[in-house]
């Protein structure tokens, strides 16, 4: 996220009259729960970024190192009957493997797009 997202983001909660927090921060760093609901659109492609754009999509080696420190921390700010949401590639298999390791998971909805496929996954303690 960039300083004009984040301002964006601000600009459309209050024309939209939601209260809402916007935090700009690497992760959860920082932020404390906990929180009832969590919601993780993280960059999910395999690769290394070489310019500021392919960031927004840079997953790491196999597209999951974002998803697995997410899922790593989720834990810390996630209320006991509070519930995440997150979308993943099935590219993304060390993600899928933590986060069914660690929480019931539900596949809400499935999108195939030229290469891939996408999944919000629902996550529940």
């Amino acid at each position: 996220m960039t300083p004009d997202a984040v301002a964006l983001a601000r600009h459309n909660a209050r024309r939209n009259g939601v209260a809402l927090d916007i935090v700009w921060t690497d992760l959860m760093a920082g932020i404390k729960g906990p929180f009832d609901v969590v919601a993780f659109n993280p960059p999910y492609l395999e690769g290394r970024a070489t310019s500021a754009l392919e960031r927004a999509w840079d997953g790491g080696a196999d597209g999951s190192e974002v998803s697995l420190r997410f899922l790593n921390d989720l834990p810390r700010i996630l209320s006991p009957s509070g519930r995440a949401y997150l979308v993943v590639s099935r590219e993304n298999v060390r993600a899928r493997e933590i986060a069914d390791a660690m929480y019931r998971v539900t596949v809400l909805a499935s999108k195939p797009l030229f290469f891939e496929r996408l999944d919000a996954l629902e996550l529940r303690q």
